[in-house]
């Protein structure tokens, strides 16, 4: 006999052979990042929010390992909350209404564990002028860092070059600042 610890599944005691096949993993954990769910009435209130990817879909993300921005990528726009927010049901941050910012994902620097993630995500500033779906990156550049009890979604967004790009569809009516 011997001990594997995986971290989805916990410590499995294995008895004889040393391989063996584990059949029906988390839906989480066979998920491709690309393809997002709508499961939020944010993404239901306007219809064409089609890949915005929003923490608060439980149906793919949670909380450690299965958070938002452990699938963050750098050059992800990402909508995130300052103001005053919700951990836990728990309010947080400075007492103003909650505002929606933008930005890109630059770095990265978080530990996740199995039930809780702590640390940063630094980028720059953008700009999203909704009328014409454009996504620009703010000149001078204007540098951000945040929670991850922050992240709000990622945007999904076609870059044209290195600060112009495109959204790949309208974020709702909720969303825009």
């Amino acid at each position: 006999m011997f001990n594997l610890f995986l971290p989805f599944l916990g410590c499995l005691h294995v008895y004889g052979a040393a391989s063996f096949t584990i059949n029906n993993l988390p839906k989480a954990y066979s998920r491709d990042p690309r393809i997002t769910k709508s499961s939020s009435a944010l993404n239901e209130s306007n219809g064409n929010s089609e890949g915005l990817e929003l923490q608060s879909d439980k149906s793919i993300y949670g909380k450690g390992e299965m958070h938002l921005s452990a699938v963050l990528n750098e050059g992800d726009v990402v909508i995130y909350q300052t103001g005053s927010w919700e951990i836990d049901s728990v309010l947080v941050g400075d007492g103003e209404e909650t505002v929606y910012e933008y930005g890109i994902v630059d770095t990265i620097q978080i530990v996740w564990t199995h039930n809780c993630e702590h640390g940063f995500i630094r980028g720059m500033k953008v700009e999203i002028d909704h009328e014409k779906g454009k996504v620009k990156v703010v000149e001078p550049l204007d540098f951000i860092d945040f929670g991850p009890d922050q992240l709000f979604a990622r945007v999904p967004v076609d870059w044209q070059n290195e600060s112009d790009g495109l959204l790949k569809s309208p974020l709702p009516l909720e969303l825009r600042n």
